[in-house]
């Protein structure tokens, strides 16, 4: 009997995929290669077109007491306990007792499912970026029932969860010091970049990129600030930001620094929309790419970064801090503008280490892509045992 693996995305829908679709994605096809047969809960089906997904639904709240003010004090809650509930109503009704789950997590959306006795035994929760910590760092609409809720539901799926992993063990540590432990499986690495004429420049330009989703814990603000202090003295550089904006507050924060900024240095900043076509014709137009996160579990830009043979530079936090003591060695403090100003001109003055740095950078992505990959297939197969 063919096995199963089910991987439930958390991501909301979006057309633009983060690092939970990348995950997914990379993992079900090494599972395929091994003889599982696989299938995604998502909110958004078109961002697997090779699957066999299902859309995640939503059912009321049951009947209790106060549900009409939950609903009205803490509506995102109410919609996620629905969800969750759904969720688990699904899974039941396609179980097989060969079927593993994973939860790809960061809304407790595992919830219902470990409180399901038949469901329990066969369920993983991966953590990426817990949501209720995303909201500790920008609480903006949010009121502090609908965040106690998050949180709770959150932190007992990560202590019920048979299996619980992450792709970062510092990340553990440092906001879950006194939970579960987890076990640790690396991100299956994106595939290689195919490469373009620039992917290795002989002549380096002060051209740096961020990529992702503008808002607070990804440290835009604390990168505009330094930047623009080094842009002072070195006018020729340019940062462009391509993602979308999330809080139209933080958004107009970022905008009022850029206005702030002399009018010759302006236009050395650049805002693009997400990018939909080949990264690697991307990539190619940077030389830099930059991960300034307040805190990051295991970000899939920074390693499409190293995949296009590009530098990437990210703060301190999560794989990126540990990534970077065996390559580069830069690590810029979690917002710390400070310091993100200091290592931005120490990266620029040992700038003939570029492709030295390069070098370092491909050799961890030999000895990782092997280890997760096989981390990975171990960990599923050592569930299959247990079942």
């Amino acid at each position: 009997m063919q096995n199963h693996a089910v991987f439930i995305d958390s991501e909301p829908p979006s057309p633009v995929g983060g690092g939970i679709r990348t995950y997914i994605q990379r993992t079900t096809e090494l599972l395929r290669a091994e003889g599982w047969k696989t299938r995604v809960y998502t909110h958004t089906p078109a961002a697997y077109p090779k699957q066999d997904v299902r859309l995640i639904g939503r059912v009321a709240w049951p009947a209790r007491l106060l549900r009409g003010l939950a609903y009205r004090l803490c509506h995102e809650q109410a919609v996620g306990y629905g969800t969750s509930l759904a969720i688990c109503n699904a899974l039941l009704r396609e179980d097989q007792g060969n079927t593993h789950y994973e939860f790809c997590d960061y809304n407790g959306l595992a919830y219902h499912s470990l409180k399901n006795i038949r469901l329990y035994p066969r369920i993983a929760v991966r953590i990426h970026t817990p949501l209720h910590l995303i909201l500790a760092e920008n609480s903006s609409g949010h009121s502090w029932l609908s965040r106690f809720l998050l949180k709770k539901r959150e932190l007992y799926c990560l202590r019920k969860t048979p299996y619980l992993t992450c792709p970062s063990p510092d990340f553990i540590s440092q906001h879950f010091p006194n939970g579960k432990s987890a076990e640790y499986i690396p991100n299956p690495l994106p595939n290689k970049l195919e490469p373009f004429e620039a992917t290795s420049p002989k002549v380096l330009t002060p051209h740096f990129l961020f990529l992702g989703r503008r808002e607070s814990r990804k440290g835009v603000l604390e990168l505009l600030h330094a930047f623009s202090r080094c842009l002072n003295r070195h006018p020729s550089w340019k940062l462009t930001f391509v993602g979308e904006a999330t809080d139209p507050s933080y958004e107009a924060e970022i905008k009022q620094l850029v206005n702030r900024l002399s009018p010759q240095l302006q236009p050395c900043i650049r805002f693009e929309k997400p990018f939909a076509g080949n990264k690697a014709e991307l990539f190619q137009n940077f030389s830099f790419v930059l991960l300034p996160s307040r805190f990051e579990n295991a970000p899939y830009a920074y390693y499409e970064a190293i995949s296009a043979n590009r530098m990437a530079l990210g703060s301190a936090t999560g794989d990126m801090g540990v990534i970077q003591k065996l390559t580069h060695g830069f690590n810029p403090i979690p917002g710390d503008v400070d310091d993100w100003e200091k290592v931005l001109e120490m990266v620029w003055e040992q700038k003939e280490k570029y492709h030295e740095w390069l070098a370092q950078q491909d050799s961890w992505w030999q000895n990782r892509n092997a280890q997760a990959n096989e981390l990975l297939i171990g960990h599923w197969n050592y569930r299959l045992k247990k079942s």
